[in-house]
């Protein structure tokens, strides 16, 4: 005789089917446990010797459990005042070097730069030795 399979109030009929394979499962492994004189705890998947062996273990999982998750709760150590240093990279450490040679020498691509304020009087063009 097939037994028929009710599976109203879940998502989908598979997760139905899902639920009660694993129901099954579980009773099939409790009948074998009593043939053995055990007892199998389905929230577990483990044999134990009697069924307040069973309780007891699960009573000291969730007490574990309990305590990871009041830890966990626990505020991470602030963030530092100080800020880290920072290394520099080689690249980083070539284009300071190439900005300070640029600097140094007054300009762009080491050309020179022409100021209007140096207290000469004359054209821009004079200065330049612009012929127009």
């Amino acid at each position: 005789m097939v037994k028929l399979i009710n599976v109203q109030g879940y998502k989908s009929h598979e997760e139905g089917v899902k639920s009660c394979v694993k129901a099954a499962t579980a009773r099939i492994k409790q009948r074998g446990a009593e043939a053995i004189d055990r007892y199998y705890s389905s929230s577990d998947g483990k044999y134990y010797a009697n069924y307040q062996a069973a309780v007891d273990a699960r009573k000291e999982r969730l007490a574990q459990l309990s305590k990871d998750q009041a830890a966990a709760k626990k505020k991470p150590p602030g963030q530092p005042t100080k800020p880290p240093v920072r290394v520099a990279t080689p690249q980083q450490e070539m284009r300071q070097k190439i900005n300070q040679n640029r600097s140094s020498s007054g300009g762009r691509n080491g050309k020179p730069t022409i100021s209007a304020s140096s207290g000469e009087t004359g054209s821009t063009a004079q200065k330049l030795q612009i012929n127009s």
